[in-house]
């Protein structure tokens, strides 16, 4: 591969190039994005700094100056494959899918080996709803680097997708190989497999986000009817949501030591342990309870007018898995014009700032003292309790009210994450949901008048409890 045309060291450049890459690396984006505008003013035809630029926009979501700057890139190192290949990253952040692919094609017309470039086309397959392509490009960037763990964890989530489980769970087992991860299991005990564990104790450690651990709290319940002592390790905000699981399942925080235990596993490991299939996902709800006391509390604060729907609209925008799934709130007023209908806040901190000048015909309450303290979702559960209907997105939001079994509506983007499946109106994880899944990528207003013509005839002719979904 060509290499791209470097910084001269005929003054501080190339120092000011490494600090700029430090910051960067360090995730101090803003500082790492002035330096590189102040050596684009002095080495404008360098494509290192627009790859850098585009990068740093890529990063901060500003996916419009992120292409600006990797097109500059590509017109300067025509013949540079990575270049094409972060093109193509954007544009599939974009949702440009078929551009993207042909941005990919490029990028594998001159570097027909690279493995991460197989593994981006793949990812990119994935998006744009082609799975089975997708496949194929994983299978190919394995074959020619076969100890990465991306490439094989990808292609075990397009298998769950797929609903493909007994060939996606082994594979999504390699996530544990992945530099990123981000939990390592604790303690110095073995593994658990699947090995007899009646009479022996289980330390079970969540992993990933509030909404996994929610979702799969409940396979430490099956553990327990294996005869383990079970104790579930979670993060601290979830200590007391998850202590209503039961089943003499002992909840700790994990920021405490770790007990000793006969065996340990991460929490996401359980469906591959238990052999989990789409005809025996453990799908009995509610597995969680939300505290009486907290529930008439909020029953008198809240009060038992109209058709109380929950609403919840923005996951974490720092994740990647948020691009393009968190619709704007302001569509949700569709929903506002139904007669009866009060709309009642479920957000938290990312989203917060959509409240803020919405049109008067769209009122949102807000909850004050809503989950304040140090124990999250605890307030959340007992809200949901007095609602008629939770509509959120692809959030934690969603899995509390599926565990709580509330009546809930989930409006996903035209390919969501794995666990949605795909094309499907219901989940076996939560029996009863609905999903209102985006015809076309970008496509919310579909997903909103979907549901607007279901709400409207639904309130108009029936009771709540009768909805279609509940």
């Amino acid at each position: 591969m060509p290499e791209r045309p470097r910084i001269a060291v005929r003054d501080d450049s190339a120092r000011l190039f490494d600090t700029a890459k430090a910051h960067q690396a360090a995730a101090r984006l803003p500082q790492a994005l002035a330096i590189f505008d102040t050596l684009l003013l002095r080495h404008p035809s360098v494509p290192e700094l627009h790859v850098s630029r585009a990068q740093i926009h890529l990063q901060c979501r500003r996916f419009e100056e992120a292409l600006a700057a990797a097109e500059r890139a590509m017109a300067l190192a025509p013949d540079d494959a990575e270049v094409k290949n972060l093109h193509g990253l954007i544009l599939t952040s974009l949702g440009r899918h078929e551009a993207a692919q042909q941005s990919f094609e490029r990028a594998l017309a001159f570097a027909p080996d690279h493995a991460g470039i197989h593994n981006d086309k793949g990812l990119g397959l994935q998006q744009a709803g082609r799975p089975l392509e997708a496949l194929a490009e994983f299978d190919r960037a394995a074959a020619l680097q076969p100890d990465c763990g991306d490439w094989i964890v990808n292609k075990g989530m397009s298998l769950l997708s797929l609903g493909r489980f007994s060939e996606g769970w082994p594979l999504y087992e390699t996530r544990m190989r992945r530099a990123a991860h981000p939990v390592l299991l604790p303690g110095d005990g073995p593994r658990w497999t699947g090995q007899d564990i009646a009479g022996k104790t289980l330390l079970l450690c969540a992993e990933q986000g509030y909404g996994d651990t929610i979702q799969f709290c409940r396979y430490a319940r099956l553990a327990v009817a294996r005869g383990a002592r079970v104790i579930l390790a979670v993060p601290d905000r979830l200590t007391r949501l998850l202590r209503s699981l039961g089943g003499s399942v002992q909840i700790v925080d994990q920021k405490s030591a770790v007990p000793s235990c006969d065996y340990r596993a991460l929490l996401l490991s359980l469906p591959h342990i238990f052999r989990t299939q789409l005809d025996n996902v453990p799908g009995s709800v509610p597995y969680l309870h939300p505290e009486p006391e907290r529930t008439t509390a909020w029953a008198r604060r809240i009060g038992g007018e109209g058709f109380r729907i929950g609403i919840a609209w923005q996951g974490d925008r720092r994740l990647d898995v948020d691009i393009g799934r968190s619709p704007p709130l302001a569509l949700f007023a569709a929903l506002a014009e139904v007669p009866g209908v009060r709309l009642i806040s479920l957000q938290k901190f990312d989203g917060l700032d959509q409240l803020q000048g919405l049109p008067p015909d769209m009122p949102v309450e807000i909850l004050e003292d809503f989950d304040s303290g140090p124990d999250g979702f605890v307030d959340t559960a007992a809200v949901m309790a007095n609602l008629d209907l939770v509509i959120t997105s692809d959030t934690a939001i969603a899995h509390l009210a599926g565990a709580l079994a509330r009546p809930t509506w989930v409006v996903l983007k035209h390919v969501p994450d794995w666990r949605w499946l795909l094309e499907r109106e219901d989940t076996p994880w939560y029996p009863g949901m609905r999903l209102f899944r985006q015809p076309a990528p970008g496509d919310w207003h579909s997903v909103f008048a979907a549901m607007h013509a279901q709400l409207g005839s639904a309130v108009r002719a029936r009771p709540a409890a009768t909805l279609p979904g509940f």
